[in-house]
């Protein structure tokens, strides 16, 4: 079936990113689209701007490119936030069970590493705790045992029960222990130190920054991706995370891409990590303007890893003069953009 004039005019409302094969015939979203009857030479219009079939193709393979790389990195740095602060609250800190992820700490601030993906975050005083004032970054790092207990001994005497004794010196954090310290182990070189923190006197914060490149043929593109929360008390976030969930923003991240000539920056979002029975699970809404030279077109999104991912397309900032909507996959590798007038043209999703 040949699609209209103004069927192929409509295409261009996908210039906004969407990587695909678009048929000039009506296709199914999960069929294998060819570009057996595209018309390369069309000039295309939106929103007053005009261009050739192939900058709009170029167009295609940006904007959901980006929306699938970031439902991953975001919902990875969320996972990493809401299992820290269930660990810690919940089992307390366990010095020789780190193995999910490799704390780096510097100046206060941390940075998370678990598999591919990062997380930075700070912890802060929520009272004055010795010489230091209620807001205060706390300058030790809370994944080193030495910041809680110092100088360790081990005593074997048989004919006691237990037969093994520890003692220790406090470190700087040692008021901030709820309870005992636990220790086992039959020597200093063989510990297992175990704390659990007063998670009311000690606010989380995750102020973080990563940067992703693309693949080949999109290796010079980068995308930043800002995590930022707001700071509360531990047994808060903790709470939160267990209740109707835990508030991120990710206002700030960006996609650059020489590749497409695409820069796209997302802006109001809000976003909210819960843990259910089934595991972890996130849904947010964001804005976000996409500019490719002198055009720039703004976005509405809806962004889950359990339910359907949609993007908005509008002319206007305002959100006037809506083009359509794309409701994704929730695999985030394709889908179809539903026009305001019915018409629907499926797409595909090329990896980042």
């Amino acid at each position: 079936m040949q699609a209209s004039a103004r069927r192929r005019q409509r295409l261009v409302a996908l210039a906004l990113g969407v990587s695909v094969a678009v048929s000039a015939g009506c296709a199914a979203p999960h069929d294998d689209l060819t570009t057996a009857d595209q018309v390369p030479f069309e000039v295309y219009r939106l929103c007053d701007k005009a261009s050739s079939h192939d900058e709009f193709a170029r167009f295609f393979d940006g904007n959901l490119v980006v929306v699938a790389a970031f439902d991953q990195e975001g919902y990875s740095g969320a996972e990493i936030a809401g299992s820290l602060v269930l660990s810690i609250v919940g089992n307390g800190l366990d010095f020789n069970d780190l193995s999910s992820y490799r704390p780096e700490f510097d100046a206060g601030r941390y940075r998370l590493t678990n598999g591919a993906s990062h997380l930075g975050f700070s912890l802060y005083f929520v009272d004055a705790f010795g010489p230091y004032a209620a807001g205060d970054p706390i300058p030790f790092n809370v994944f080193d045992p030495s910041s809680f207990v110092t100088d360790v001994r081990v005593a074997v005497d048989v004919g006691k029960y237990p037969p093994i004794s520890y003692s220790y010196k406090p470190g700087p954090l040692y008021d901030l222990v709820d309870g005992e310290v636990a220790i086992s182990g039959g020597s200093v070189d063989a510990l297992d130190i175990r704390v659990r923190i007063h998670a009311d006197r000690v606010a989380f914060e995750v102020d973080s920054q990563s940067t992703i490149a693309g693949q080949e043929p999109r290796a010079d593109d980068r995308l930043t991706v800002r995590m930022k929360t707001l700071r509360a008390p531990l047994d808060e976030v903790y709470a939160q995370f267990l209740s109707g969930g835990y508030g991120f923003s990710y206002d700030g991240t960006r996609y650059d891409s020489a590749y497409y000539g695409i820069d796209q920056t997302l802006s109001g979002s809000a976003f909210l990590m819960k843990k259910d029975e089934t595991g972890w699970f996130w849904t947010g809404k964001y804005d976000a303007s996409v500019t490719k030279g002198d055009a720039t077109f703004y976005q509405e999104g809806f962004v889950s890893n359990r339910e359907q991912n949609t993007t908005a397309y509008f002319c206007a900032p305002t959100h006037a003069d809506r083009v359509g909507v794309a409701w994704h996959r929730l695999d985030l590798l394709g889908g179809r953009f539903v026009f305001e007038d019915g018409a629907v043209i499926g797409y595909g999703l090329g990896a980042y």
